[in-house]
């Protein structure tokens, strides 16, 4: 099976305060594999989180979102310099590469 598109990710409200504030993730489903051929939304099974602090080498896994999901709240995170990416897994259990990291400071 071909491999699976990397995601856009974007990141909204990184003022902390209220829960509504608090920063969300969100991403669109791709709709193709990397190697140009179609991905059908039956055909994703989740999208995986990841995430790292800017000086660490390693991301870890933050959560796993269903793949009728496009949107991730983050939980509250120590204050820090942080680094977030996403990937898409298929049905076959075949995951993307992960996606461009997006950065945000939390306070």
């Amino acid at each position: 099976m071909p491999a699976l598109c990397i995601l856009a990710l974007m990141l909204a409200g990184c003022n902390g305060g209220s829960a509504s504030d608090q920063p969300t993730l969100s991403w669109s489903a791709p709709m193709t594999r990397a190697d140009g051929s179609a991905l059908r939304v039956g055909q994703i099974e989740s999208f995986k989180i990841y995430y790292r602090l800017r000086h660490e080498q390693t991301f870890r896994l933050l959560g796993r979102q269903d793949s009728t999901v496009t949107r991730y709240r983050l939980p509250s995170l120590p204050p820090g310099a942080y680094e977030f990416a996403i990937s898409t897994v298929d049905t076959e259990g075949l995951e993307s590469r992960r996606s461009e990291p997006v950065s945000v400071d939390l306070i």
